[in-house]
């Protein structure tokens, strides 16, 4: 009797690795990509520790592989419990704002523009999980144009996923505003670390065009807070000059 012979079966590359080589495909994914294997609580930790330890080792873990509703899920977690602290230190120190320049006459209508209350603070909670999606979607629409912008897309074997899964999982930096008072910016400082961090291993780009194509629409947002505050403050000024 004659053996039939088969050819040999070539290694299985996951859906979305395609143009990635074997050795990449063998590689260990993100812990939350593996939550099956890992269980839940596990995942989320490990996957924690190793951004906030490795983050260079965390990010060329991601690939594009179609899957961005889990990394979106990852994200509004510890975006929700960032904007939950912020929320409570606002109303806790807003208030005290608000009381302290009441007590100043020429001051009284200035201090509004600290005011907070409980149920605004609760609405933004809730409703902030609804918003979420569509902040990180035209979020990753505006950094992955910079990052076409300056050419750091060029070795790219993620695209647009990349971006996307990269700002997701930098809200890990939310943690931080569980500190008082400066929590929020840093949180800001370090999502942004993360940020470069991350284009620079999903797009294989050099860190100097990562690092610009994320502080050109930084750079951009910074000044039209700048020029929306001056505004405000210019409006409350002409209003206390009015009724003084």
């Amino acid at each position: 009797m004659v053996e039939e012979s088969f050819p040999p079966v070539p290694p299985q590359i996951p859906p979305g690795w395609e143009g990635a080589s074997t050795e990449d495909a063998e590689r260990p994914r993100i812990p939350w990509e593996e939550r099956n294997r890992l269980g839940w609580a596990d995942a989320l930790i490990e996957t924690v520790k190793l951004i906030v330890t490795a983050p260079a080792d965390a990010f060329s873990r991601l690939r594009a592989d179609g899957e961005v509703i889990w990394p979106l899920l990852f994200g509004l977690f510890f975006s929700w419990l960032g904007q939950a602290f912020g929320q409570m230190w606002n109303l806790v120190f807003g208030q005290a704002m608000q009381s302290n320049l009441g007590e100043i006459s020429e001051l009284e209508g200035f201090g509004q523009l600290f005011a907070a209350s409980p149920l605004s603070a609760l609405i933004w909670i809730v409703v902030w999980p609804l918003l979420f999606g569509i902040v990180m979607l035209i979020s990753a629409g505006i950094f992955h144009l910079s990052l076409l912008l300056v050419g750091a897309t060029n070795k790219s074997a993620t695209g647009f996923e990349g971006t996307f899964k990269v700002l997701c999982y930098a809200q890990v930096s939310s943690l931080l505003s569980i500190v008082p008072i400066l929590g929020g910016l840093l949180a800001i400082l370090a999502s942004l670390v993360l940020t470069v961090i991350g284009f620079t291993k999903v797009h294989q780009a050099n860190q100097g065009s990562a690092l610009v194509a994320v502080l050109i629409p930084v750079s951009l947002c910074c000044v039209c807070c700048l020029v929306f505050f001056v505004l405000m403050i210019g409006g409350a000024m002409a209003a206390l000059t009015a009724g003084g």
